[in-house]
């Protein structure tokens, strides 16, 4: 089905953040029902916020690699296999100042990006740049806890007077991917990394996945 996957990609590839971002509140718990208006200023906030971040990180850091920004931030990247959370792609923990790539998706990344020719996909980064990219929100994230991604929070239960908010990590994730798209200057969202993956590991949920994305609007 190598003419399906290749078709839902190029639909993919033109959808925008805002679309994306939408493709992540409907996927998360607490982002799902979310009012319209409560809706949009979550996307709009968040997508404001991971782009700033990124401009921070430039101005102080100018158009340094990935790899090479990361070890200026003195964070250490490292590949290792996340198991049993086959589909975490990677993640950021501020208490070992890490970025943990995971190295069975990343193998499964680059064998769907060979067998169907796409290695154009993120330009001149590798798929592993540009989850660090997303990694350097969460690093933010971790240093101000003024970011809207970390004030951005939604009622969980009230009880008379006292309501319990959290946190929509949804609101984070689209930030992270805002972030990634300015760092990298990229024409397609670092969401399509998802897409890979879930092409690795079985297509008919790849298709499944798609579709969901093709349903979320903004």
């Amino acid at each position: 089905m190598a003419c399906d996957f290749l078709k839902d990609l190029a639909e993919a590839r033109e959808y925008s953040s805002e679309h994306s971002a939408a493709f992540l509140l409907d996927s998360d718990p607490l982002g799902f029902n979310l009012k319209s208006s409560e809706r949009s200023e979550c996307i709009a906030g968040a997508l404001q916020c991971g782009r700033e971040v990124a401009q921070t990180f430039l101005d102080a850091n100018g158009e340094l690699s990935p790899y090479a920004l990361a070890a200026k931030l003195k964070i250490k990247v490292i590949e290792a296999a996340l198991t049993p959370a086959r589909t975490v792609i990677s993640v950021f923990d501020p208490a070992l100042h890490t970025v943990t790539l995971n190295s069975i998706i990343f193998e499964m990344i680059d064998t769907v990006m060979s067998r169907y020719g796409t290695g154009e996909l993120f330009g001149r980064f590798t798929p592993q740049e540009v989850a660090i990219c997303h990694e350097f929100f969460h690093y933010a994230e971790s240093l101000d806890d003024n970011l809207f991604s970390k004030q951005c929070k939604t009622v969980l239960w009230r009880v008379g007077a006292f309501a319990y908010e959290s946190t929509i990590p949804a609101v984070s994730e689209i930030g992270a991917m805002a972030c990634a798209k300015s760092l990298c200057q990229l024409v397609v969202s670092p969401l399509l990394l998802d897409m890979l993956v879930w092409e690795g590991m079985d297509s008919g949920q790849a298709r499944r996945w798609f579709d969901k994305l093709k349903r979320s609007h903004p």
